[in-house]
């Protein structure tokens, strides 16, 4: 959600400590608010000091088919059990 300071090189690098297959998405401001509203999430600049500043922001996870469409949505705070049996509900 930071498109001065998410630069590829750096999205890159902070993608690497994650899942292979997760892409990360990135581009002008506008777009990012698009996204943002589409998906219902949040994000807001905190400020910090000696001028630095970070981001809160939703933490959901979205489940997609390979279509594209949107499935399922969990939070994070959901116990990895219950997101397991919600996707295998999906698979059946």
């Amino acid at each position: 959600v930071d498109p001065e300071r998410d630069t590829a090189k750096v999205m890159k690098k902070y993608l690497a400590s994650f899942h292979k297959k997760l892409i990360g998405l990135r581009g002008p401001q506008e777009k990012i608010d698009q996204m943002i509203r589409r998906y219902r999430a949040y994000y807001a600049r905190v400020d910090e000091e000696d001028d630095e500043y970070s981001y809160d922001h939703s933490d959901i996870i979205y489940l997609m088919g390979k279509d594209g469409k949107y499935l399922a949505h969990f939070s994070s705070a959901v116990n990895y059990k219950k997101i397991v049996e919600k996707i295998k509900n999906i698979i059946n």
